[in-house]
């Protein structure tokens, strides 16, 4: 990810994934358990207006618009939990069958405003479409070597190919911003600046190799429908952040 607030160093990152973990782990048991939701991508789709609010608010914060410890990641992530949960019950009293579309709704409603904002301060049209164009076509490719290997067709689900989309984007936000903008760009995970450091190409094999890896894991290992789809979210709405947050703001910059 790029950073221009947050050092990933290993101490912190390891705390912040245990609890967010935890976190996530306790929502798992309210929304499902609790509150019987089916984790499907209706579901996942209802997170992401969530998912890219964050993502603007955090630029303005990268930008000096916002200044709040809690509208930094990972406190960022709590307070859009807290507000999509929110929503989830509100939106519940209302109507039990179709509160998730009506979740969906409310959240372009609140994330309109910030795509407003976004659009007026956006500078490098040309940056945005080269990296979501880039990262589409490469989605498009695997879908379709996949889709040829009949007895290993990771891709045949909604989720799995979001989930590999969201870590597309990601890397290749990453990589444009280092190669083309490295003078204003500085990786700060440890772990991707080892691997860049090394070879930037060999960052790129390394994500996609893991993010391939990851979804055929999950899906042999994990059997239970939800547990199986709210551990695909989990990852899609962390590459979904970093690399919606870095595609915005190489755009605007």
């Amino acid at each position: 990810m790029l950073g221009i607030i947050l050092n990933y160093g290993i101490k912190n990152t390891a705390l912040f994934l245990i609890f967010g973990f935890f976190i996530y782990f306790l929502s798992y048991l309210y929304i499902v358990k609790y509150k019987k939701t089916r984790i499907n991508i209706k579901f996942i789709y209802s997170i992401i207006p969530f998912i890219f609010i964050g993502v603007i608010v955090r630029i303005m914060g990268d930008l000096g618009y916002l200044s709040s410890t809690y509208l930094e990641y990972p406190y960022l992530f709590g307070v859009l939990g807290i507000l999509y949960l929110l929503v989830f019950e509100i939106t519940k009293l209302f109507s039990r069958e179709h509160h998730i579309k009506h979740i969906i709704v409310v959240g372009l409603i609140l994330l309109l405003p910030f795509l407003v904002w976004f659009v007026i301060k956006i500078t490098h049209w040309v940056y945005f479409i080269e990296i979501l164009f880039s990262s589409l076509l490469l989605l498009l490719f695997f879908i379709f070597i996949y889709s040829r290997l009949k007895k290993f067709n990771l891709l045949k689900s909604r989720i799995n190919k979001l989930f590999l989309f969201s870590e597309i984007l990601d890397t290749f936000a990453t990589t444009f911003a280092l190669l083309f903008l490295g003078n204003k760009f500085v990786e700060q995970h440890f772990l991707s600046n080892f691997l860049i450091s090394t070879n930037i190409i060999l960052f790129v094999v390394v994500k996609l190799f893991v993010t391939i890896l990851l979804i055929y894991l999950i899906d042999k290992l994990i059997k239970n429908e939800n547990v199986n789809n709210y551990l695909k979210l989990l990852i899609i709405i962390l590459a979904l952040s970093t690399g919606g947050r870095d595609l915005f703001l190489i755009s605007v910059i």
